[in-house]
């Protein structure tokens, strides 16, 4: 409720064959950590993925660190202008 929202800014973005891998960083509750994103393009869509640790971020949902592992998924549309 205090923060509704995420932001992600990207730093670099490296070619590994047909995929990416987008680095950057990752805003949640104010608090900001690098991440590195894995990226393709397909179906006039970039879809990104990557695993953070929820207590990274102030948000605890298990006692145990490894069980805070989730995993993040954006799909953005490609949009001709």
């Amino acid at each position: 409720k205090d923060h509704p929202r995420l932001k992600f800014e990207s730093q670099s973005i490296k070619s590994e064959g047909d995929n990416y891998k987008v680095q950057g960083q990752l805003t949640i509750k104010g608090i900001s950590r690098s991440i590195t994103l894995d990226m393709v393009a397909e179906d006039r869509q970039l879809k990104l993925t990557g695993m953070l640790n929820t207590l990274d971020f102030d948000i605890e949902i298990y006692e145990e660190r490894e069980r805070n592992q989730v995993r993040l998924n954006l799909t953005l549309p490609l949009i001709k202008n």
